[in-house]
């Protein structure tokens, strides 16, 4: 099966990267590279009427697999004075400390003209933080802010637990759905946030192998793992292995290594 992220987790992740923004035009050709842009390689409309917005955000909802925030409509519109532009697209600057492309998008009809009275160009935003299962289409955050997400998200320490009773992980599952493993021999199994890796508008990083072990003849079936803090108190997500593994003799393990993901992404 596939790991699962509690549903209070995918807010948390799409709430860590859509405050303190600004929504700005661009009229340069120019076709976004979330691997090597840089606030430089966007030049900023300037039309008549023109100001870039701050954009808001409504309040995170759960829509299957992601949890979803949707922006205020936003209208650009030309005033009649002199200036024109040809529009290429739209970008997303960070407000707070130093100024950083966070995502940008090409008009698919690029360029649109902004040379008259009541020109307009009219955009709505829709931010995902999406689960493990979800394969979210839109523009990704650029490559250095994906990394950035993927260490505000995960904390430093990471404490794996087994779990006994047969339970199907959702997303509003929390800790009391868990019924941990005690067998002998048992303790959780604490891993360091790897250092992730970037690809296919992801940032992924694998655990250490993890490993648990019996140490006597009384068996127990694990039905799979969640993942927690250090106090087991905080649930992040958890995994139902494919099949029941029962431990019934000294020596017998269950060994994995777990993935780690951050994807986000505007639409």
């Amino acid at each position: 099966m596939t790991f699962v992220l509690r549903d209070s987790n995918k807010t948390t992740l799409v709430n860590n990267f859509v405050d303190s923004q600004q929504l700005k035009l661009f009229r340069n050709d120019h076709t976004p590279d979330p691997a090597t842009d840089t606030l430089g390689d966007y030049t900023e409309a300037n039309f008549s009427g023109y100001s870039s917005e701050a954009i808001g955000f409504s309040g995170s909802e759960i829509e299957g697999n992601k949890a979803v925030r949707v922006s205020g409509a936003v209208a650009f519109t030309h005033n009649g004075g002199g200036v024109s532009n040809d529009i290429y697209g739209w970008y997303l600057v960070r407000t707070t400390g130093t100024d950083l492309v966070r995502c940008a998008h090409r008009f698919s009809d690029a360029p649109r003209a902004m040379d008259g009275i009541e020109d307009c160009i009219k955009l709505q935003l829709t931010a995902t933080g999406a689960d493990y299962a979800s394969q979210e289409s839109g523009e990704q955050l650029f490559d250095g802010q994906m990394e950035e997400e993927f260490d505000n998200f995960w904390p430093s320490l990471l404490y794996v637990r087994l779990y006994k009773n047969d339970y199907t992980p959702t997303g509003a599952m929390n800790i009391s759905s868990f019924t941990q493993a005690n067998f002998s021999g048992y303790a959780s199994e604490s891993f360091t946030r790897p250092s992730g890796s970037l690809s296919g508008g992801q940032v992924t990083a694998q655990s250490p192998v993890l490993a648990f072990t019996l140490s006597s003849s009384t068996a127990q079936t694990i039905y799979g793992y969640y993942l927690t803090n250090s106090t087991g108190v905080t649930l992040y997500g958890a995994e139902k292995f494919a099949s029941p593994i029962t431990l019934s003799d000294p020596g017998d393990f269950i060994s994995f290594r777990l993935t780690l993901k951050v994807r986000t992404a505007y639409t």
